[in-house]
């Protein structure tokens, strides 16, 4: 079964992938990362546990599901135009340049946070980030962890006033070097992945950049991955040859592609008891705790390890909701499918906001193989919501005769 799996995947972003559909769509992600995962794990499989059928039929009948969505929503993407209504895309310019001063000015105390967070130790040094990265993952960056966010959302619309000409390039580069550098004080690979799409996919959306553009930021993507493993000593080493560097890596790689599938099979042939919305719903529970409606504390995002046989913490985007409701879990497939033809289709035709919300949204599509950032980061979303709603403007509505119509 696993065979068809991969075929199935493989005919999927070949037929996805077609021009009609455009690049960039919401199936051509999906297929392009789940094929390289069965793919990696068919020519491996020797060397990891052995799931049940069961899991592997499920498996299948996960990738039907999505095969027949892109079937189903093939009409829909087939060809897309934006209307000429929708061509330009309008941004508050002023809205952003005093964003961006903020953004300036907190960069130091973050700055000096990030010191404090490391013990005062030199945070361009492995020691130094590796205590922040620690520290980063337990918490404690408090208002100051919003600004990165924020950043992210000031840079990628600053791109698109720079390509309309709006803003000069050094306004543009002063954005990226902040929002990279929020990147940095985060410790997180995600973050680098999240500034990839929503920088890069309007750009591709709107057709200013294609393939070459893509590699390229494919690129520059891995050089910030291999930055960050280097700093943390996860994988490559300073004091490693090349030969022994590129070994490590991979290792490192495999265990963070292939192994939370196998992962996660581990959770589905021995399924905990249903608990009913707790990880699911955890931001829900976290804001409870927070102002003290509730005495519950949320589940932590991080998962036990376990071996398959290489050691993982994460176990695709289905834990949380299998976990939640059991087989019934995967019900949530429908909205998210839903969720990104939606933003799609307006991304391409109307563009504005959702151009920008299409792009972030296409980050938890790529790490679906590692794990949920769907409802798990339902803050993250929140605060992106709210950020391009207030620097892009979107479709307006106004009230006219007693009923509402586009304006």
């Amino acid at each position: 079964m696993l065979e068809i799996i991969v075929l199935l995947t493989f005919f999927g972003l070949v037929f996805s992938s077609f021009p009609r559909y455009g690049m960039g769509n919401p199936f051509q992600i999906y297929f392009f990362v789940w094929f390289l995962v069965f793919f990696g794990y068919l020519l491996t499989q020797s060397s990891w546990i052995t799931p049940s059928d069961e899991f592997v039929f499920v498996l299948l009948v996960i990738n039907i599901f999505w095969f027949m969505s892109f079937v189903v929503s093939a009409p829909c993407l087939r060809s897309l135009r934006v209307h000429p209504r929708f061509a330009e895309i309008d941004t508050n310019g002023k809205l952003v340049s005093i964003l961006q001063i903020v953004c300036v000015v907190m960069l130091p105390l973050s700055y000096l946070r990030a010191l404090d967070l490391s013990g005062g130790e030199d945070i361009f040094t492995v020691l130094g980030y590796s205590r922040l990265r620690l520290e980063t993952v337990e918490g404690g960056w408090g208002v100051l962890s919003y600004f990165g966010l924020l950043s992210l959302a000031i840079s990628s619309v600053s791109l698109v006033l720079y390509k309309d000409r709006q803003i000069a390039f050094w306004r543009l580069a002063l954005s990226l070097i902040v929002s990279l550098s929020y990147g940095y004080l985060t410790t997180g690979r995600t973050y680098f992945l999240l500034f990839f799409t929503v920088h890069l996919f309007p750009l591709i959306l709107t057709k200013q950049i294609g393939f070459r553009g893509v590699m390229i930021g494919s690129c520059a993507l891995l050089s910030t991955f291999v930055l960050v493993a280097t700093m943390v000593a996860k994988g490559i080493s300073t004091e490693s040859d090349l030969s022994e560097n590129v070994s490590t890596f991979l290792v490192y790689m495999r265990g963070y592609t292939v192994a939370p599938l196998l992962a996660f099979a581990t959770l589905f042939e021995n399924p905990t008891q249903p608990v009913c919305g707790e990880n699911t719903f955890r931001f829900l529970l976290s804001v409870f705790h927070a102002i003290r409606l509730s005495d519950v504390e949320p589940p932590t995002l991080v998962y036990e390890w376990v071996n398959v046989p290489d050691p993982t913490n994460v176990y695709t985007v289905y834990s949380p909701y299998f976990k939640d409701f059991a087989g019934y879990g995967f019900i949530v497939l429908i909205p998210i499918v839903g969720l990104h033809v939606y933003l799609y289709r307006r991304a391409v035709t109307q563009r504005g906001v959702y151009l920008f919300l299409y792009s972030a949204s296409v980050y938890p599509l790529f790490m679906q193989f590692f794990q949920d950032q769907y409802f798990s980061l339902l803050s993250q979303w929140i605060q992106l919501v709210f950020w391009y709603w207030l620097l892009v403007n979107g479709i307006r509505f106004k009230l006219l005769h007693g009923g509402l119509r586009c304006a």
